[in-house]
């Protein structure tokens, strides 16, 4: 959706600030579509235009994305999507044929991601997993350079919580986490 948004900025068929992100939520009932957005006309006021106009524009955008059997516009200005049947088995495929490479830029080739040595547990945990997600978009992370960025991660309390509450926290999703998924 951001991508429509963006390419619509882009072309000057659209005069607003992109939004950092965008609200797609299951369609209501008596709704057309799998999924819907109110994009259209969040922009409207900003861009001048009718909600209609901008729901037009990025319905424009959106045809032929990959994934998307339909794109129709309802009411004052929702954009609502169906999703083509097999678009879940074109991503296990994509996900297979790519394997572990699958996820992997070059966004950050080039850049150079310095941290200093840490000691505590929690921090060498959010030092080894930044690194590995940087790694993975092409960044040269290096560990232990004395004038790398410091973490500070506020340290546990030994004890307080005691064994079972540890494991349950490496075993389940945060409850927010847990809500979040589509």
């Amino acid at each position: 959706m951001l991508h429509a948004v963006r390419r619509a900025v882009d072309d000057g068929a659209l005069r607003v600030d992109v939004p950092s992100r965008a609200k797609i939520e299951r369609a209501r009932p008596g709704g057309a579509g799998e999924y819907a957005s109110n994009i259209a006309l969040a922009l409207a006021r900003p861009a001048g235009r009718s909600a209609l106009d901008v729901a037009g524009i990025l319905e424009e955008r959106l045809r032929g994305v990959p994934g998307l059997r339909a794109v129709e516009i309802t009411g004052p200005g929702f954009l609502n999507f169906t999703l083509r049947g097999d678009a879940d088995a074109d991503l296990v495929r994509e996900v297979l044929a790519a394997g572990t490479s699958y996820g992997h830029g070059t966004a950050l080739a080039g850049t150079v991601v310095r941290f200093a040595g840490v000691g505590e547990a929690r921090a060498v945990l959010v030092v080894e997993t930044l690194g590995r997600l940087l790694r993975s978009q092409g960044a040269d992370v290096e560990v232990g350079a004395h004038d790398g960025e410091r973490m500070h991660v506020r340290p546990g309390e030994p004890g307080a919580y005691g064994d079972d509450i540890t494991r349950w926290a490496f075993l389940r999703a945060a409850r927010a986490s847990a809500r979040r998924r589509v």
